[in-house]
């Protein structure tokens, strides 16, 4: 019996690899029967590829957006409606991954910091040469 839960609170059930119903989300012992919206596409090859070894997936909307097989996770990195973007990052947090959009986010985040360092540096450099 899947246990009722709110998606925020989703994460953990997700490490677990527990089944849990939320709001449109979803974590499922075994493969998905279908692939939903995605079917047809790269993700959905790769979901054929490990179904025979898929223990656990979790979907939105009734869509895989990932799966847990003897490799490891697989999701879609591709972009959804709101909501379904909302449970990726949900998903993505338990199982400790960034999006590339994360990491483009971080690396941005590192220039702006090495750009302030440089300029603070700079200023305090002018005012012992003054």
């Amino acid at each position: 019996m899947a246990k009722r839960t709110s998606n925020t609170k989703a994460g953990s059930l997700i490490q677990g690899r527990e089944e849990f119903k939320g709001s449109n989300m979803e974590g499922v012992k075994g493969a998905p029967s279908s692939h939903g919206w995605l079917s047809g596409t790269q993700f959905s090859k790769q979901l054929e590829d490990v179904a025979n070894t898929t223990d656990y997936h979790v979907k939105s909307y009734n869509t895989p957006i990932a799966v847990h097989h003897e490799g490891g996770w697989t999701y879609p990195d591709v972009s959804h409606s709101p909501s379904t973007g909302r449970h990726q990052s949900i998903v993505r947090q338990a199982i400790g991954v960034k999006s590339e959009r994360d990491k483009k986010m971080e690396a941005r985040a590192e220039k702006r910091k090495a750009k302030r360092e440089a300029a603070a540096s700079q200023q305090e450099q002018g005012l012992w040469n003054s």
